[in-house]
């Protein structure tokens, strides 16, 4: 389990949607772990890169992704494309801002009740307070792939909270649905 860092944030966008942070510490080993765990162990359901205001980025991969992890970079390759990401370096200057300095779990929440409004994942930020990537979660209308549509499956889920378990001790809810359904502030731990 990695160390919980208080306080968690909830926000209120300016559309009317919802997000609950769950920060946890940003340290290179912290760091290290969790992009392991997801582009090592979760990757065949995972999409990953930036959601900026006005463009999401869903990445998939077809295959496991080669993930290269030398002084505090790491490279994630999926063959046709690839990714780097600071996470370790110096604690002192310009440098040390660029690094990820933030990390949070998340679950965001359309300001109309949708099953189709509704994200959860692993949200990163350097010091300088921008985005650097989100590692999205499968959603319940996920198929067996990123992006294909299926039916509605509340299992889908699972990952998710079993990451939550995992990375900052939350109990794994008893029933998916009821905790993919509950308002955010019932919904955290």
């Amino acid at each position: 389990m990695i160390a919980h860092v208080p306080p968690d944030a909830f926000e209120v966008g300016d559309d009317g949607s919802a997000t609950l942070y769950e920060y946890f510490e940003a340290s290179e080993q912290n760091l290290e772990r969790l992009i392991l765990d997801i582009f090592e162990n979760e990757w065949r359901r995972m999409t990953a890169g930036p959601w900026l205001r006005g463009a999401i980025f869903e990445l998939t991969f077809d295959r496991k992704p080669d993930v290269r992890i030398s002084q505090g970079l790491v490279t994630v390759d999926a063959g046709s494309w690839h990714f780097h990401l600071t996470i370790g370096g110096p604690d002192q200057g310009a440098a040390a801002r660029d690094r990820v300095r933030k990390v949070a779990f998340y679950q965001w929440r359309a300001e109309r009740e949708s099953v189709k409004g509704r994200s959860n994942g692993v949200r990163m930020w350097n010091g300088h307070g921008e985005q650097l990537i989100t590692c999205f979660f499968p959603h319940v209308l996920l198929g067996d792939k990123p992006n294909a549509v299926g039916p509605l499956d509340w299992d889908n889920l699972r990952s998710f909270y079993e990451f939550r378990t995992r990375y900052l001790g939350a109990p794994m809810p008893d029933d998916l649905e009821q905790a993919g359904r509950a308002p955010l502030a019932v919904a955290s731990r």
